[in-house]
């Protein structure tokens, strides 16, 4: 009788060289999903600035009349005017 099956350590070799490939990428993995989330977090954040700056561009009449004075415009604001069509969600705390 002929077995069609795979020993122990056969099996046993398989399990320690995919372990050892999980503990290889994990870090890299890891690495990867902490750099895109930052990435997109300062993309998200240079979207907001440029929504600003468009507000400002088109409502000049909301400007600081003096040196020094200062306006603030905020997310609500910008997403009611139409500058930011999707919601703010910060990605690096998910």
């Amino acid at each position: 009788m002929k077995n069609k099956g795979f020993t122990l350590v056969e099996l046993l070799v398989t399990i320690g060289i995919l372990a050892l490939l999980v503990l290889i990428a994990s870090p890299t993995m890891d690495y990867i999903m902490s750099n895109s989330a930052e990435k997109t977090y300062q993309e998200t954040i240079n979207n907001i600035k440029e929504a600003a700056r468009l507000y400002y561009t088109q409502q000049s009449t909301l400007l600081p009349q003096e040196i020094g004075d200062q306006s603030k415009v905020t997310i609500n604001q910008l997403k009611d005017a139409g500058y930011l069509d999707e919601d703010i969600v910060d990605s690096r705390s998910g």
